[in-house]
C-alpha cells in the first residue's frame, strides 16, 4: 500500500400597660419561622448559580462560534501540492469537494496535482494505491469558502469512478462512472462504457467512442456527440433538453425518443431491426436526435 490520523424582630409595646407578646403557635417555636425562611432562601442559591453559569456558557459558546465563523471568512489560504504515485493503476476512485479533471498520463503510476483554498481549517486529503485501485479523497472541513481543484493523470487504459461538483474526464479507454449533485460532467474522447448522473446541471460529451452510455439529469441538459457508432444510449432528463448526435455513415439505429411535455424528433432514420438502441426521454423539455456533423 502506498499512502501519503439567607428572623423576626422584637415584640412592639402598646400605648397602655405592659407589652403583650403575640400568642405563639403551640406546636412551633417562635424562632422556627425565621429558620425555615433562611433554609428556603439558602436552598435557592445553588440553583441560581447553576442557571447563571449555564447562561454564561451558552453566551460564550455563541460568541466563540461567531468569532470562529468571522475568522474563517477573513483568513484565506491557498495550498498546492503534487503527489506522484508509483505502481500499477487500473482504476482511480475520486471523491472531491470541488472540481476534478482526469486525463491520460504515463503508462504506469499516477500524478495528482491539487490546489485548495480554505479558511482556518485545511481540507482532509487522502491518497492510497492498493491492488491497482488508486483512491483520492479531498474533503473540506466545513464547506464555507472552501474550494478544491484536483488534476489527476492515470494510464489511458484505467477506469474511473468520480464524485465531485465539476467533473472532466478525457482520453480514457476504461469505463467511467461520474456523479455530481449539482454541476457539470464533461466527457471527451472516451472509448469505454459511461454512466453519468447529475442532480442539477449538465452532462456533455464529444468525440465519444463508448459502446454504452447512460446519462441521467434531474434538471438541466444532456448533449452527446459520438465519433463512433454506439451500441446503446440511454438518456433521461426530468426537466431540460436532450440532444444526441450520431454518426450515420457506418451503422443504423433503433431510435426511441419521447417527451411527456415538450417536443421529440429524430432526423436520423430509425431501423426497427437494428441491434443498436438509442433511447431518450424528457419529462419536461425537448428531445432531438440528429446526425453528427
Amino acid at each position: 500500500m502506498t499512502g501519503v490520523d439567607l428572623p423576626g424582630g422584637p415584640a412592639v409595646p402598646g400605648d397602655h400597660g405592659p407589652a403583650v407578646a403575640a400568642p405563639s403557635d403551640p406546636g412551633r417555636s417562635p424562632a422556627s419561622t425565621g429558620r425555615d425562611t433562611a433554609g428556603r432562601v439558602g436552598a435557592l442559591v445553588p440553583f441560581r448559580i447553576l442557571a447563571v453559569g449555564f447562561g454564561l456558557l451558552i453566551a460564550l459558546t455563541a460568541i466563540g462560534g461567531a468569532a470562529f465563523a468571522a475568522a474563517n471568512l477573513l483568513v484565506r489560504t491557498t495550498e498546492t501540492d503534487t503527489i506522484e504515485i508509483a505502481g500499477s493503476v487500473e482504476r482511480v476512485v475520486v471523491d472531491v469537494h470541488g472540481s476534478v479533471t482526469i486525463e491520460p498520463g504515463a503508462e504506469d503510476g499516477a500524478v495528482i496535482r491539487r490546489s485548495s483554498t480554505f479558511g482556518l481549517r485545511r481540507p482532509r486529503v487522502r491518497t492510497v494505491l492498493e491492488d491497482g485501485v488508486l483512491v483520492v479523497r479531498v474533503r473540506c472541513v466545513g464547506t464555507v469558502l472552501c474550494t478544491n481543484d484536483v488534476h489527476i493523470e492515470v494510464p489511458r487504459a484505467a477506469g474511473a469512478t468520480v464524485h465531485a461538483s465539476e467533473v472532466r474526464v478525457r482520453g480514457l479507454s476504461g469505463d467511467v462512472r461520474a456523479e455530481s449533485q449539482g454541476g457539470s460532467i464533461r466527457l471527451h474522447d472516451l472509448s469505454g462504457d459511461v454512466v453519468a448522473e447529475v442532480g442539477g446541471g449538465e452532462v456533455s460529451g464529444d468525440g465519444l467512442r463508448s459502446p454504452s452510455v447512460r446519462a441521467t439529469v434531474g434538471a438541466g441538459a444532456i448533449d452527446l456527440t459520438f465519433a463512433a457508432a454506439p451500441e446503446s444510449i440511454e438518456a433521461d432528463v426530468t426537466a431540460g433538453a436532450i440532444v444526441i448526435e450520431l454518426p450515420v455513415t457506418e451503422a443504423t439505429y433503433r431510435i426511441e425518443v419521447s417527451a411527456t411535455s415538450g417536443e421529440s424528433r429524430s432526423s436520423v432514420e430509425s431501423d426497427p431491426d437494428s441491434p443498436r438502441l438509442v433511447r431518450a426521454h424528457a419529462a419536461t423539455g425537448d428531445v432531438e436526435v440528429r446526425p453528427a456533423p
